[in-house]
């Protein structure tokens, strides 16, 4: 698996968004999920990240289950 796009895993959790609305929701989730956003953080996630590492995109997915 390569980088994936923040906005683009955005887009698949919520589809019916308008990208900008996408990503500010998907980050929410992240922030409001203390273990998510712990271990994400533990990977070097920060609030300006572009794109997810794979164990990034997995961490998310263990959290919030897959889009």
């Amino acid at each position: 698996m390569a980088l994936v796009s923040f906005g683009e895993l955005a887009m698949n959790y919520f589809p019916l968004q308008k990208p900008k609305s996408a990503t500010n929701s998907l980050g929410k989730y992240i922030r409001r999920c203390k273990l998510l956003y712990e271990d994400l953080c533990a990977q070097g996630f920060g609030k300006r990240n572009k794109y997810l590492t794979p164990g990034m995109v997995r961490s998310i997915y263990a959290h919030l289950g897959e889009p």
